[in-house]
């Protein structure tokens, strides 16, 4: 991911950040990350570096089917998990029906409530 021209990792400690928050990662996020990750566009280097992100947690099977964003919700539905996301299809769909979720807003963790 890319922000202001700086990565992600080099402006938030993301591991401390999200140390509060047992973070787990479907294997479909995994496998849509790598297929985006080929090339070398500005998508497929964001996608690199969500990768190495996502590869530092628990990489779960899926718990339902559909498309990535139906697994997402099935798994924090089940879970009673928020979700991290810089989707804002994803956030619209985890908000209408009640799910928090965690994403980033001038360089910073944000919640639901600040989004």
């Amino acid at each position: 991911m890319v922000l202001s021209r700086e990565k992600l990792s080099e402006t938030l400690p993301l591991k401390s950040l999200l140390a509060q928050y047992n973070v787990v990662v479907p294997k479909a996020i995994v496998r849509e990350l790598e297929k985006l990750a080929k090339g070398e566009s500005i998508k497929a280097k964001n996608a690199r570096t969500a990768l190495e992100i996502a590869r530092n947690y628990k990489i779960i099977d899926e718990e339902g089917g559909g498309n990535v964003d139906d697994i997402v919700l099935e798994v924090a539905r089940k879970r009673s998990a928020a979700v991290a996301t810089l989707d804002a299809e994803l956030i619209a769909n985890l908000k209408a029906i009640d799910i928090p979720v965690i994403t980033l807003q001038k360089n910073r963790l944000a919640g639901l409530d600040d989004a």
